[in-house]
């Protein structure tokens, strides 16, 4: 817990040096350990956008189990290197799903507000979860400890975590991989350890929409680079990302219109 209290303000600051966007000042977040039945490693529970007076945000982190061995205490840290939490945390925190909530605070469509709420889980919300891989992306893009390779390489392991979701997600519901296939594609294409690639094989067995993470991503790289190619020397990174954000939960061709009004290009290419 303290190593990711630790990272996130790390993170909150590095977003305000580099302008990656303006952070408001009021808020705060909780940092702690998840609840017995959470399945995942680490996940967010900002206080919805609708809610007044807000309620406080969780970062919830799932340590080692109690009664682990010493093996098996191993194995799930090896999920949790300082670099990981830090590409985590940018995913969960800053500037991934917690500053983005703070942003829909002020999302003019109600429905583009709670939108993630209309969905019981799993909800295929390519538009939440692309913002937060893309801001794992940003902030190694941006500098965040390049003088230490190991952030990059955390980063990259990320996104190949994600692109096996996506096979996971549909091989698992199509037949043609079994929750053994499923976790054995995890350790052998993503180099995750043996316990977090059984979570995440587990996980595609009710959630098959998890590989939206990456194509999320994929859309919203290629939003910023049209947008960007609009705009020329008039770009402008920091409204970009406030205005995205503002947007809301929304499918990217919808963003697209949002930005581009009346472009009819593909959200991914």
């Amino acid at each position: 817990m303290p190593a990711v209290r630790s990272v996130v303000a790390e993170l909150t600051a590095f977003v305000r040096e580099k302008g990656i966007a303006t952070v408001p000042a009021a808020d705060s977040l909780t940092v702690a350990p998840s609840l017995p039945f959470d399945l995942g490693f680490a996940s967010m529970h900002a206080s919805p956008p609708l809610q007044q007076p807000p309620v406080t945000s969780v970062f919830y982190i799932t340590d080692v189990k109690a009664d682990a061995t010493p093996e098996e205490a191993e194995a799930w840290l090896q999920r949790f290197s300082l670099p990981s939490i830090a590409i985590l945390s940018a995913h969960e925190a800053m500037p991934g799903h917690w500053l983005h909530s703070l942003y829909m605070r002020e999302t003019p469509s109600r429905v583009r507000r709670i939108w993630i709420g209309l969905n019981p889980f799993p909800q295929p919300s390519s538009g939440q979860d692309g913002w937060a891989h893309y801001a794992e992306q940003l902030v190694v893009d941006e500098g965040f400890h390049a003088d230490d390779p190991a952030y990059a390489l955390a980063q990259s392991g990320e996104a190949l975590t994600r692109i096996v979701r996506l096979l996971s997600g549909i091989r698992l519901h199509t037949g043609a991989w079994s929750l053994d296939d499923a976790a054995r594609g995890f350790r052998e294409q993503a180099h995750l350890p043996a316990p977090a690639a059984q979570r995440e094989a587990e996980r595609g067995t009710y959630d098959p929409t998890y590989g939206v993470y990456f194509l999320g991503k994929r859309a919203l790289l290629t939003l910023r680079r049209d947008v960007e190619a609009r705009d020329g020397a008039a770009f402008d990174r920091t409204a970009f990302h406030e205005r995205l954000m503002r947007n809301g939960i929304a499918p990217w061709w919808a963003h697209r219109q949002l930005l581009l009004p009346g472009d009819t290009r593909p959200v991914i290419d």
